[in-house]
């Protein structure tokens, strides 16, 4: 995750995005607009790890008193856009533009997760079948899991997933080529999971990652 110095404000007059200090040397990008009525609160940097301690994600929060007199934290990206559903375009938590921001269902947020910090194979959607001794794609769509086969080749079986996850989810859909694991392909077929190969071997009710 990006440390909030690496954010630089626009160079234009008056500039167009400011920047909101954090805690932990953290700081959030935001519009101008948005600017003095965001930073009259206080907000503290939320960061999430992953078990070797490098940072997973990170989002700016506020404590909130509530009505009745109990706390609760109330996320930056929700405040600006005054409804919670909301996710980041560029999966950055500190991007808190408008533009990088997008009403999103809890699905919908699902399926733009990044690579689970479980995985086995490196590539999101694959796992390896034990008893194919393949690596096998698969892919969840409105609660149920389609196969997408089995290959020697785990990047063949990424590319399977990359290609059902754009068909299927669209604009909200997290690729291995956009999470950095594959290199991008000049066309990534999206008639999935019509995916075809030499190697591909049927399979069904196949554990794996989304």
């Amino acid at each position: 995750m990006t440390k909030a110095k690496q954010f630089t404000e626009s160079g234009t007059s008056p500039p167009t995005v400011r920047l909101v200090a954090l805690t932990q040397g953290y700081f959030a990008l935001v519009d101008a607009e948005d600017y003095a009525r965001v930073n009259q609160f206080k907000w503290f940097a939320d960061v999430a790890r992953h078990p070797d301690g490098t940072v997973r994600t990170v989002y700016a929060k506020r404590n909130v008193r509530k009505a009745d007199g109990t706390w609760t934290m109330q996320k930056m990206h929700c405040f600006i856009m005054e409804a919670a559903g909301i996710e980041h375009r560029d999966h950055n938590g500190l991007n808190n533009c408008r533009h990088n921001l997008r009403p999103a269902t809890k699905v919908q947020n699902g399926r733009s997760m990044k690579l689970r910090t479980a995985n086995s194979s490196g590539y999101k959607g694959v796992t390896w079948h034990k008893q194919n001794k393949r690596w096998c794609a698969q892919i969840m769509v409105k609660g149920k899991h389609i196969s997408l086969g089995c290959y020697t080749d785990p990047v063949v079986a990424a590319r399977a997933y990359d290609a059902a996850a754009l068909k299927y989810f669209g604009e909200f859909a997290m690729t291995n080529v956009m999470l950095g694991l594959l290199s991008p392909l000049k066309k990534l077929a999206q008639s999935a999971p019509n995916v075809t190969h030499a190697d591909r071997h049927a399979s069904t009710k196949q554990g794996g990652t989304r």
